[in-house]
């Protein structure tokens, strides 16, 4: 196996470290690495909610590049998909045997000029 470099955080990243007990808190902490038995593992960044232990290190990585107008405008593409209403589960469950599921939708995938393309057909005339 080769040898790997370990990650260390900048100054300025540590500035914003979750500390407990005057110790820094990693992601390996919060999902248990080197613990015998099984955890459920816990988000570390990324929960648009602030309920992450490592809110302060997300937010500064959201502020660090705050002016590249790149990173803005894929911030407004996601801010443009989280605001689609979510319609919930249908209200009815219906109750067929998955070879009954098969000729409903047929999925083929092919590669074409090192490309995976999906063909997704659906007799009903629904397009995806």
């Amino acid at each position: 196996m080769p040898d790997r470099d370990i990650y260390e955080a900048s100054d300025a990243v540590k500035a914003h470290w979750p500390m407990a007990e005057g110790m820094p808190i990693s992601g390996n902490d919060i999902n248990g690495l080197g613990v015998a038995e099984k955890i459920p593992m816990t988000p570390v960044f990324w929960r648009p909610d602030g309920t992450v232990t490592h809110i302060d290190v997300q937010n500064y990585f959201y502020q660090r590049d705050a002016d590249n107008e790149r990173i803005r405008e894929a911030r407004t593409m996601r801010e443009e998909t989280f605001s689609i209403p979510i319609n919930g589960l249908a209200t009815e469950q219906e109750d067929r045997d998955p070879e009954e599921l098969v000729p409903t939708c047929q999925r083929v995938c092919t590669i074409i000029r090192g490309r995976r393309h999906r063909d997704f057909s659906i007799p009903s005339g629904v397009d995806l």
